[in-house]
């Protein structure tokens, strides 16, 4: 992010806290990550070590640093911006006009009791329970998640009804096409997206969730969407180069809260149609679960396993791999220490492992790539207009 852009942003939530009433939250996660990577993780899937990776690192970072201001023009207009102030954008912009360091900026407008229209970049529930959850609780962050667009600009119509929920949306092309300031891009929109959600709760005191979103990419002659695997930066492009590509993104998601206690499911689904491969398909299955428990009032248990199938069907895969089957399973353990008994202010320690192999190309034969991290850090969520 440059300066000038942090400097505008930050300017403009000050100024809009003092003329409006709101909430303007800080949101903020300093973290020590040790990471360790086996011989296959270090060679990135060539099958040669390289020198310049080493089996452990570690790195001392701001995880999530982010802005949140919410408020009211009148009882029927809301907004939302929300801004980073941990990401180098470097004169990056977008398709939108926006940097990817703003997470939203909306204007909803409650049309009557039941109806709302949003418009502006907002969250697309695309990755169900995982995707509703902020980033500065994830520790793992699933395939499907990657693959998802967890924000994006367009129109969303939404309607309730008790306590369910279905929304409408017309968003702008997924791609995350960008490029530096000054640099001429083609930024004009060749495909849009169009999206069906659903959001309810069941049972007593609304301990059963359910959510479900189908999206549809119209068809367009844009490249494909690159998805890192996770391992030093090795990537699959899924659907490259077909002018008649219709992508798809289905999820399923549960969610059971009983007291201290909640279980959550996330079952992703992504289907890219790539011509270029005599019409085969390359999808993305995703299943992600992860429960905790709060005992004590100020401590947090969390476990987390994703298991993750890739197949990219042509030349599709980095390293000219084709046919290529990617399995990617991981596990987490989370402890949370809370001393106030809420989230304004946590420690938290955490163990992850990703295990990935592949078959077909320059993956055949190739041992399991995998890489552990040890997570130490402190996260605060606050309001400044308290």
């Amino acid at each position: 992010m440059t300066t000038k852009s942090l400097a505008l942003g930050l300017t403009s939530l000050f100024l809009g806290s003092i003329a409006l009433a709101g909430n303007l939250n800080l949101e903020l996660r300093f973290d020590s990550d040790s990471g360790t990577y086996n011989g296959q993780a270090q060679a990135n899937g060539t099958g040669t070590l390289s020198s310049t990776n080493a089996s452990h690192n570690t790195k001392m970072y701001v995880q999530t640093g982010r802005l949140d201001y919410k408020g009211k023009f009148t009882d029927d207009v809301s907004f939302r911006t929300r801004i980073r102030f941990n990401q180098d954008e470097s004169g990056t912009q977008t398709r939108d006009s926006l940097g990817s360091f703003v997470d939203y900026a909306y204007i909803t407008h409650q049309m009557c009791e039941n109806v709302d229209l949003t418009v502006g970049k907002m969250n697309t529930d695309m990755a169900g329970y995982e995707g509703m959850t902020s980033g500065a609780d994830l520790y793992i962050k699933s395939q499907g998640y990657i693959m998802s667009a967890i924000y994006a600009s367009g129109i969303r119509l939404r309607g309730t009804y008790g306590n369910h929920e279905i929304s409408l949306l017309g968003l702008d092309d997924l791609k995350k096409d960008s490029t530096s300031t000054g640099t001429p891009a083609r930024y004009d929109s060749e495909r849009l997206t169009y999206g069906l959600v659903y959001k309810g709760s069941f049972l007593q005191d609304k301990a059963l969730g359910a959510t479900f979103s189908y999206y549809v990419q119209s068809p367009g002659s844009t490249a494909g969407v690159s998805v890192s695997n996770g391992l030093n930066g090795t990537t699959t492009v899924f659907g490259s180069g077909s002018p008649t590509q219709r992508n798809t993104f289905i999820n399923v998601g549960l969610k059971y809260s009983l007291g201290n206690w909640y279980l959550q499911g996330d079952y992703d689904n992504d289907a890219f149609l790539d011509n270029s491969s005599i019409g085969q398909t390359d999808t993305l299955n995703t299943a992600i679960l992860s429960t905790g428990y709060k005992f004590a009032e100020k401590h947090v248990g969390r476990l987390i396993y994703e298991n993750s199938t890739t197949n990219a069907m042509g030349n599709n895969v980095a390293g000219s791999i084709k046919d290529g089957t990617l399995n990617t399973q991981a596990e987490g353990v989370v402890y949370e220490f809370q001393p106030y008994g809420n989230e304004t202010f946590r420690y938290h320690v955490a163990y992850t492992q990703t295990d990935t192999n592949a078959a077909g190309g320059a993956y055949t034969n190739q041992n399991t790539r995998s890489e552990s991290h040890v997570i130490a850090g402190v996260k605060i969520l606050g309001d400044f207009l308290k």
